[in-house]
């Protein structure tokens, strides 16, 4: 057992290093900073809250050398280090509980450490403990889970009387994952029940056994008595103010931001899950997935329990990542739902390869054939390698800051006690890392301009900034307007200086902005363009373009800059500067020219225009690149029809309704076209 251990360990620093010189050395984008924020300084982020996780990245916060955000990134990386033991581990158990061998052998240790660090090496787990997130955390949970079960099985069959204290340990885990990801943790219940029910038949008629666990099972969800104690202390960040039990149950199931901001996904969920198979093909190769098929049917043979248990989790975890999100290989979330289902097809793929050494090492006992058996194993040790060089430019980010500098050039351009209004998660992240986390001393207030609406999160906003004015009425329709921000403004132009990242912004705002770096700063007359402001600000982007072009930065690094520099197009386009625009368009799509949605809107400014050549060639390239995208066909059959092609026209508006029937402009349009169809 002491080198079972030892290999396990083995594993686990072996995977570390890699992970630990390959980590972001400050924040990232999109939720990082977010999390970052939340675990130094105790804080609520938004839903369903994690509440463990910002507990556990508040210990971590106290790593004494090196930035907050790198300490709790390294928090990701053991994790995910933690958690490639621990496969290491539920391999170990189904080759001796399930397959009874009584002493693995070398060749089975080697195979199932190559092939687990395979799995590390994917794209989909190496992006997710390299930065702040917590899907390593989740996967660590259910591969805990998973393994505490299968310790519970040897001692249930054992009739040992230890079997109820493992269990009582298993719902008090369950309990606490639940406090982390509980969508992911959650729908993965049917899988882990099914073993118990399928282990001790009498489970659920045993009274006292029951009442015991599920107690234990509660113990562990009072972690989210976090969220309501929190709450109550108006921490700096107190996204969707749960003070209440009542307020903390909604948040946890985002009851208050259904149809404000989240959106349900456009694709249907058949097409996400075909994605998500193709995707797992690219990242497991052929030859591995022929040999995932193997050891899928071996376990069958093994152990049907088994066998369903682990497919359990496999299919519940797919199912549930494809009807949670629209998959896209940039949706990093996406990628982090994924791992509980690709660590159990790393579990079918160990088990093949093995039973193929079997039959290669049998081979050569049967005739004879003296080639060394460590010899043969470490070509094994190829496949990690080769996955390993192949993903490495991609994922290591040990000096990827882009998030960092790009939040510090806004503070640093700003005047102290400025007001910033942020129009995108990774703008307003990275400056809440920057004034709460690392406690800026400029005493800038951040807003989220897409949240206002939000009844909690202005609340929030009144909270953390009281010495801000505030409009006497905050009704829902001020909010949508906009008419509650120019009432905000008017009131604190005087006292603050006052910044907006572009957005669809107010009619009355919009005249009174001037380009300011990467922002706008306002002003209370309306702004007076002149040539040398233009230049200067052109000059200024030109240069942040070139400088990003030099430094090879990472896909979301590029679709960041792409949609800002877009963003900029679009502004002086609605100043009336089309030639300008249209060039700055043109440079998005050189920093980020693999993104769908730049194309899509070049296509929409080209129809705008009459242009109707050159914006079906845009609208086809976002096609190509996001082929299940019901918006591209739309905008592919409106070029149709300002042809007057009424077959192309209707076969694009049934392909984009049969990728999203709820497609409501393609439902009239074809209606009209041919309404006996509907």
């Amino acid at each position: 057992m002491n080198s079972n251990l030892n290999w396990g360990l083995g594993l686990f620093f072996i995977s570390l290093i890699f992970f630990f010189f390959t980590l972001c050395p400050t924040i990232y984008w999109e939720d990082s900073a977010a999390l970052v924020t939340a675990g130094a300084t105790l804080g609520i982020p938004h839903s369903p809250g994690f509440p463990i996780y910002v507990l556990l990245g508040k210990i971590f916060s106290f790593i004494p050398f090196e930035n907050i955000a790198w300490r709790v990134n390294f928090m990701s990386a053991l994790w995910g280090s933690l958690s490639l033991m621990l496969l290491f581990f539920i391999l170990l158990r189904i080759e001796t509980d399930f397959r009874k061998v009584k002493k693995p052998t070398l060749g089975f240790r080697i195979i199932n450490v190559a092939i687990i660090l395979f799995f590390g090496f994917t794209t989909a787990f190496w992006s997710q403990v390299t930065r702040a997130e917590v899907y390593s955390l989740n996967l660590f949970f259910t591969l805990l889970l998973a393994y505490l079960l299968l310790i519970w099985h040897k001692e249930v069959r054992a009739h040992s009387p230890n079997s109820i204290k493992w269990l009582g340990l298993i719902f008090f885990v369950l309990g606490i994952s639940l406090t982390n990801h509980s969508l992911l943790i959650f729908t993965l219940i049917p899988a882990y029940l099914f073993f118990i029910l399928a282990t001790e038949t009498n489970f659920l008629l045993n009274r006292d056994k029951f009442l015991t666990i599920f107690v234990l099972g509660l113990v562990g969800l009072t972690v989210y008595l976090y969220l309501p104690i929190r709450s109550n202390l108006n921490p700096a960040l107190n996204w969707g103010k749960p003070d209440s039990l009542s307020e903390m149950f909604r948040f946890i199931i985002r009851s208050q931001e259904i149809g404000t901001t989240i959106h349900l996904p456009t694709f249907s969920f058949f097409n996400n899950l075909n994605m998500i198979l193709t995707y797992i093909l690219t990242q497991f190769y052929i030859p591995l997935v022929l040999l995932a098929v193997i050891g899928w049917v071996k376990i069958w043979e093994n152990s049907r329990r088994l066998f369903t248990f682990l497919t359990f989790i496999f299919a519940l975890n797919l199912s549930a990542s494809a009807w949670a999100a629209d998959f896209s290989t940039r949706n990093l979330d996406l990628l982090g739902y994924l791992l509980p289902g690709l660590a159990m097809f790393t579990v079918f793929v160990s088990v093949g390869v093995n039973f193929i050494w079997e039959i290669i090492f049998e081979w050569f006992k049967e005739f004879k054939i003296k080639v060394p058996n460590l010899a043969v194993l470490s070509l094994i040790l190829i496949i990690p390698l080769f996955q390993f060089l192949h993903n490495y430019p991609t994922q290591n980010k040990n000096r990827t800051t882009f998030a960092y500098d790009y939040a510090r050039e806004i503070v640093d351009s700003v005047k102290p006690n400025s007001i910033i209004f942020a129009a995108d998660d990774n703008t307003l992240t990275t400056l809440w890392y920057l004034t709460l986390a690392e406690k800026n001393s400029k005493g800038l207030k951040i807003i989220s301009t897409n949240s206002l609406t939000i009844k909690a999160y202005l609340e929030q906003v009144q909270n953390l900034y009281p010495e801000l004015k505030y409009p006497a009425s905050s009704d829902l329709e001020k909010l949508k307007t906009g008419q509650w921000i120019e009432e905000f403004v008017k009131l604190n132009v005087d006292s603050n200086a006052i910044y907006f990242q572009f957005t669809n912004l107010p009619k009355e705002i919009l005249p009174n902005l001037s380009p300011f770096g990467l922002i706008l700063a306002y002003s209370k007359t309306p702004f007076k363009p002149t040539p040398e402001l233009f230049e200067n600000h052109q000059n200024y982007l030109n240069r942040k373009i070139d400088r990003l072009k030099a430094q090879s930065p990472d896909l979301l690094t590029k679709e960041h800059f792409g949609n800002l520099i877009f963003n900029w197009g679009v502004y002086y386009d609605r100043i009336k500067m089309p030639d300008l625009a249209f060039r700055y368009f043109m440079a998005a799509l050189e920093i980020d020219s693999n993104n769908p949605r730049i194309y899509a809107a070049i296509g929409k400014g080209f129809l705008k225009i009459g242009k109707v050549d050159e914006a079906e060639k845009f609208f086809q390239t976002a096609v190509d690149l996001e082929p299940f995208s019901d918006a591209n066909y739309y905008y592919l059959s409106i070029c149709y029809a300002m042809r007057q092609d009424k077959t192309n026209q209707i076969k694009f508006l049934e392909k984009a309704l049969s990728l999203n029937p709820s497609n409501l402009l393609a439902k009239e349009d074809l209606h009209r076209l041919k309404p006996e169809r509907i």
